[in-house]
């Protein structure tokens, strides 16, 4: 199995589907469409992969994170997204 860790930097767009933005909303969905397409294909070839995705540092809410618009339930359950749970004193930290 190939495990794939992503970083994405995509708070901006996050952020911005949060508050509505609909040209934001146009790339996600169209990225999402993209990388579901992609994916598929990738499974389909007998690929045995998890992308590990970070939840990223603003806070946000996952349904606006940019892997949320994936629908196929094959591809989904090869991604999973990761952030943290507690408050620290982590920088990094979701909280």
């Amino acid at each position: 199995m190939k495990i794939i860790n992503l970083s994405m930097g995509e708070g901006e767009a996050s952020a911005a589907i949060s508050s509505g933005d609909p040209n934001w909303a146009s790339y996600v969905e169209t990225f999402n469409e993209s990388m579901a397409q992609f994916l598929s294909q990738y499974i389909q070839e007998g690929r045995d992969f998890l992308i590990i995705k970070s939840a990223g540092n603003e806070g946000l809410d996952a349904k606006d994170d940019i892997f949320s618009g994936i629908t196929d339930e094959t591809v989904r359950s090869h991604i999973l997204v990761v952030g943290a749970s507690s408050h620290t004193a982590n920088p990094y930290s979701n909280v």
